[in-house]
């Protein structure tokens, strides 16, 4: 049997014997638990500390967990036990810590070798008793112990598994007598002997855990500390992050916030919702990304019961409400979902929308208003400095402090005059002084000073149509299908500025530009070749077997000048839907009067600052001819005049692309193979129909004709490198050396010169074009030069005038035997070598000169690259105007006149680099604003489907100017936010065998000849320059009424 003597701490660390610590116990009562207790009263000359006294014959191991030994009187040894023993407080009282006395000598014997101890014990309270335990164990030779042979029990490590744990004689000793008790529970002696042989806490703390009367009382204090803490949590002293339903609150929730929250406050809520996800100890305590990707699903179950507890902490739930219904959940399925504590009422929900539409006014004053009050207020100040009287500077500067006393605190706006006040220039009245006169001044230039330290984003208007039919769920006469038209209006900040630049003038005068301005230069046709160049060595590295390892020497992408601007995410906001149709006539006014009041600037009826209206060529034309029918208005405000146009990126592309579908998927004779349209049959490429299905599938005919370059380019790589296949080894033009991009580089001009241009006489070339152009401005210009003031042409040979240009040059060339030839030197004679037999080449070499075309310009919206956006539309516009899109064709000129002419240079800067919009942020994110717009009517028109019958203009607009925000607020609830990118299609097989078609069909040798294409010419080589320069000069009239400013005034 074990003795647990307890003894209290009186004074200083005495070790007292086993005859003078451990009295005989006195015979008592036993209780319950089949416990004997006695109590004596112990000397009051003893200063004793608490002790656990053991008799044993074997030595203890000299490390046991948190207990420390130290040497006492004699050869005892005493050992302080640091962890609380609550279990043995409640085996004899509360109010005492345990101490166990072992037998006695005489009972058993095994020797006990002396070791050496540390020093004294430290004292420090266990628990909340101020009694400290140790141990203190006999010398050698002072007794033994039987030692039997024993099992250790797997679950504990310190009893027998075969023979009985026995009993532990419990010895309290109060300051005033002593209490034994006889321990015979083996879950009480189970945790006695772990902690007196210094197991680590876990084992002590299971074996109390698997006491059967122990478990419900311990499950009981969990529960009441877990609602302790819960309480705590919902408490008003110290709101919670859950509290924060406000619109500001749910834009910024986040899970790791939610359950940081919980780690410090209710850490007891954490775990055990923790232990319900994560099946293993291993998997909650690994600090990798798992615990993360499980916060989304602790956060819901955690909020789902607090919500039920304390309704006000509804963040969440709110959060998640508004999800569903972007989602078209129904309010009936939300009023289901509202008792599991996954949402709240629709009630709350429809609340909380209005206060969304107060956020989104709050937006449009940041982004709008903002805007037109500084360029106001500035062009006012502007104004009012020309028209007052300079005076001198130290008379001015004595009332500069009663002028500008309360400059306001980190606004442009100083002073306390309000924003109506200064949007009017100040009219100095006759009875103001001097000083005033002089302090107004000074004034202005304060202020103008504030503006120019600290001005604000430029923005620009993007928009179209939209259309919408209604369905009534039940008709009637009166209740039929509406089809209704509205106009979805958008703001987007500009990214790329540049202030520094003038804003006083236009650029140039379009009436006096030569035609040649509106083609490229030597210059821009060598960068344009370049990057053809980074194109197909792309396509090379990513294909061929042999030259994937030079893949990590080619650049990423193409650099421009404002690459980092360009990888910054956009700011787009919804800015309204307008109850207008742009198809009529009173429609494009109305939604040219409502742009005109809600973004254009304005001082003294003059627009101070115009704005881009970006969009489809379709919303372009309506748009312009609304301002032709406004031309006769008294001022520009009237007039719309502050409004430009411009054509966004994704029509201008797919115009191009159907142009490339008009040109050459054209149903081939037979014979004739490795045609778009038979490449399409190989494959079946069945989501491939034609031109006039571009419009509705755009990207699979997109891809397609990728697909089609890239095989076109292998396949002259294949013939360039002696390949028989993409997998096989070059025979010819065999790399050397490590992986270079200059040799790689020398390979793909090779290639490219071999594919785009296989003959010299295949393709007018620019310099042709620019050379034909020259000629004709030099003939408008001696034209020019014979126009008498009255707008008439004298033949200075016989002085008969005339109106028209062209009867003019007739009776010079038939009366006076002046010829106004146009053809440039060395250029006759070389017409008739600019038509093609037909050959199968010249088809394939002009589709691949396209195609690279519509890439580059693709990738240049990618990157926001203002200077290929616009570089390329030069050749597009002739390419444009070679097919017959005569619509396209005018919109890139005057865009392309906009840039070189019409507008000032800060404003054609601005119009230039901002034709895109970054939704994400990243470099090559980029889309163009077009495609942001389409993206924006699609979202609505899906929340509207869900409303049925019951949609309408006020619940569209709701739609409209909250889609944003709840779009954010769905990023925000996704724990793991996935890749926004297209999947991409491993195409490897399909362009493997367009490879081998083109190779076996040898329609790159030179010799082969289509005869669905007989005497083909390229687009390019069709253009007649006369027609081209008459076109020309007809737009710039057109434009030099038009879309000059002020020019009908």
């Amino acid at each position: 049997m074990a003795t647990v003597t307890l003894m209290p701490r009186l004074g200083t660390t005495v070790a007292t014997s086993p005859s003078t610590t451990s009295p005989a116990p006195r015979a008592g009562a036993e209780d319950g638990r089949g416990a004997t207790t006695a109590v004596t009263n112990p000397s009051p000359s003893h200063n004793v500390d608490l002790v656990l006294q053991f008799n044993l014959g074997k030595a203890l191991p000299p490390s046991l967990g948190d207990l420390s030994l130290h040497q006492s009187q004699g050869s005892s040894r005493v050992k302080h036990l640091q962890r609380p023993s609550s279990i043995l407080h409640q085996l004899v009282s509360d109010d005492y810590a345990p101490t166990v006395q072992l037998p006695a000598a005489n009972e058993g014997c095994m020797p006990l070798e002396p070791t050496q101890c540390g020093p004294s014990w430290h004292k420090e309270q266990v628990g909340s008793v101020k009694y400290a335990p140790t141990v203190q164990l006999p010398a050698a030779n002072e007794g033994c112990m039987p030692l039997e042979p024993t099992l250790h029990d797997k679950n504990t490590q310190c009893g027998s598994s075969l023979d009985p744990v026995g009993t532990v004689k419990v010895v309290f000793i109060y300051p005033s007598g002593k209490k034994t008790r006889v321990v015979k529970d083996s879950h009480d002696i189970k945790y006695l002997r772990a902690l007196l042989r210094g197991l680590p806490a876990k084992t002590p703390a299971g074996i109390v855990y698997r006491d059967p009367k122990l478990r419900p009382l311990l499950h009981r204090q969990v529960c009441d500390k877990l609602s302790q803490d819960c309480t705590a949590l919902c408490s008003h002293k110290k709101p919670s992050v859950l509290r924060k339903t406000d619109i500001d609150g749910l834009l910024d929730i986040d899970f790791a916030t939610i359950i940081k929250e919980w780690k410090e406050r209710t850490p007891l809520l954490y775990e055990v919702l923790q232990a319900v996800v994560c099946n293993t100890h291993k998997m909650r305590s690994a600090p990798d990304n798992s615990e993360e990707r499980d916060n989304p699903c602790i956060a819901q179950a955690g909020c789902a019961l607090l919500y039920r507890r304390c309704p006000p902490m509804s963040r969440l739930q709110m959060a998640t409400g508004m999800v569903l219904e972007q989602g078209g959940t129904t309010d009936e399925s939300i009023n289901v979902l509202q008792p599991m504590g996954v949402t709240v009422a629709p009630q709350s929900l429809y609340r909380k929308r209005k206060e969304m539409l107060k956020k989104h006014q709050e937006l449009m004053d940041r982004t709008v208003k903002d805007f037109v009050l500084q360029k106001e207020v500035k062009a006012s100040c502007e104004s009012a400095l020309a028209q007052e009287v300079v005076m001198e500077t130290s008379t001015a500067e004595v009332h500069a402090g009663a002028m500008v006393g309360h400059p306001g605190k980190g606004n442009w706006f100083p002073g306390s005059f309000g924003a109506a006040a200064l949007t009017i220039p100040a009219r100095l009245s006759s009875c103001y002084t001097q000083a005033e006169e002089r302090g107004t001044r000074l004034y202005h230039i304060q202020l103008l000073k504030k503006i120019n330290a600290k001005p604000v984003t430029p923005i620009e208007a993007l928009g179209d149509n939209f259309d919408i039919l209604k369905k009534p769920s039940s008709m009637t006469m009166e209740r039929q299908r509406e089809s209704w038209h509205w106009f979805l209006l958008l703001i987007a900040k500009q990214r790329i500025v540049n202030p520094e630049l003038p804003n006083d003038h236009p650029k140039a005068n379009i009436l006096t530009m030569e035609t040649g301005s509106w083609l490229l230069t030597q210059q821009e046709v060598q960068t344009y070749e370049a990057n053809i160049d980074f194109h197909m060595a792309r396509v090379l590295v990513k294909y061929l077997d042999f030259l994937k390892p030079y893949a990590d020497s080619v650049p990423p992408h193409i650099p421009h000048d404002h690459l980092q601007e360009s990888a910054q995410k956009s700011e787009v906001l919804n800015a309204e839907l307008i109850d207008a149709p742009e198809n009529s006539s009173t429609g494009i006014i109305t939604i040219l009067q409502r742009l005109n009041q809600l973004l254009v600037p304005h001082a003294h009826g003059e627009a101070v600052e115009r704005v881009v209206l970006g969009g489809d060529v379709l919303t372009n034309e309506r748009a312009f001819s609304g301002q032709a029918a406004l031309l006769n208005a008294d001022n520009e405000s009237d007039a719309c005049s502050g409004i430009i146009h411009r054509p966004e990126g994704l029509h201008r592309l797919m115009n191009f692309l159907m142009g490339m579908y008009q040109e050459f998927y054209k149903e081939p004779v037979a014979g004739d193979r490795a045609l778009p349209y038979s490449l399409r049959n190989i494959i079946n490429r069945r989501d491939v129909e034609g031109p006039k299905s571009v419009t509705k599938a755009y990207r699979s005919h997109q891809a397609f004709v990728d697909d089609c370059l890239d095989a076109y380019t292998l396949a002259a790589a294949c013939h360039h490198f002696g390949l028989t296949s993409i997998e096989g080894k070059p025979a010819t033009n065999i790399p050397r050396g490590q992986p270079t991009y200059p040799w790689l580089l020398e390979q793909v001009q090779a290639i490219r010169k071999q594919l785009l241009s296989p003959h010299e006489q295949e393709a007018m070339d620019i310099d042709n074009l620019s050379q034909q152009a020259q000629a004709m401005d030099n003939r408008q210009n001696l034209l020019d030069t014979m126009k008498q003031g009255n707008g008439k042409f004298r033949c200075a040979h016989c002085g008969k005038e005339y109106v028209r240009e062209k009867n003019f040059t007739k009776r010079l060339q038939k009366d006076h035997n002046i010829n106004l030839n146009t053809t440039p030197v060395n250029q006759e004679g070389r017409e008739c070598s600019k038509k093609s037999p037909g050959s199968a080449v010249s088809v394939i070499s002009s589709f691949c000169r396209m195609g690279f075309l519509r890439r580059d310009t693709e990738d240049s919206y990618k990157m926001c690259d203002g200077d290929r956006v616009f570089r390329n539309a030069k050749l597009e516009m002739l390419y444009a105007y070679s097919l017959r899109h005569t619509k396209y064709c005018i919109w890139l000129w005057r865009m392309l006149a906009y840039e070189m002419a019409l507008l000032t240079p800060s404003e054609a800067f601005d119009y230039k680099w901002n034709t895109c919009v970054n939704l994400q942020g990243g470099i090559g994110k980029n889309i163009p604003n077009d495609n942001a717009v389409e993206l924006q009517v699609g979202e609505i028109k899906k929340r509207l489907r869900a409303q049925g019958s019951n949609k309408s203009f006020q619940s569209a607009q709701t739609i409209c100017k909250t889609n944003q925000i709840v779009k954010n607020l769905q990023q925000k609830c996704k724990g793991h936010v996935k890749s926004r990118e297209r999947t991409v299609a491993k195409k490897e097989k399909d362009i493997q065998t367009f490879v081998e078609e083109i190779i076996e069909s040898n329609v790159l040798d030179y010799t082969s000849v289509y005869q669905t294409f007989p005497d083909y010419t390229d687009p390019l080589a069709r253009i007649d320059m006369g027609k081209f320069h008459v076109w020309v000069k007809e737009q710039k009239q057109i434009a030099g009424v038009r879309m000059v400013r002020n020019a009908h005034l």
